[in-house]
C-alpha cells in the first residue's frame, strides 16, 4: 500500500506457502522451458532469417529442430520426453513470440 497506494488482496495460504519455500506459478513456469535463452534466441533469429528468406517455418519443422536441439544438449538419458516437445508447445511458442516472428 505505501509504495502502490493500492489495496491487493493476498490469501493467507499463498503468503504462508511462499514463507515455507514453494515457489510462484511463474518460477515453476521457467523451470519447466525446455530451451535455454540462447537456444531461444538462436531459434528465433532462425525463423526470422528462413521468412525473409521466402522459406517460414511450418510448426513441424520447428518441433523437429528444438527436438533435435534440445536432444543434443541434453542426451538422451534425460527428462526430455522422447516423443520431444508436447503438441502445442510450437503454437505457445509462436504465440509468445509474435512481436518478433
Amino acid at each position: 500500500l505505501e509504495s502502490t497506494g493500492k489495496h491487493i488482496k493476498l490469501n493467507y495460504n499463498t503468503i504462508i506457502k511462499r514463507a515455507k519455500g514453494r515457489h510462484s506459478l511463474s518460477e515453476r513456469a521457467y523451470k519447466q522451458e525446455w530451451l535455454l535463452s540462447s537456444e531461444m534466441e538462436l531459434i528465433l533469429d532462425l525463423l526470422t532469417k528462413s521468412a525473409n528468406q521466402g522459406f517460414p517455418f511450418t510448426h513441424c519443422l520447428l518441433k523437429e529442430t528444438v527436438d533435435k536441439l534440445v536432444h543434443a544438449r541434453l542426451g538422451p538419458n534425460s527428462d526430455f520426453p522422447s516423443e520431444g516437445i508436447g503438441k502445442n508447445w510450437t503454437t505457445c511458442f509462436v504465440e509468445k513470440h509474435s512481436d518478433r516472428i
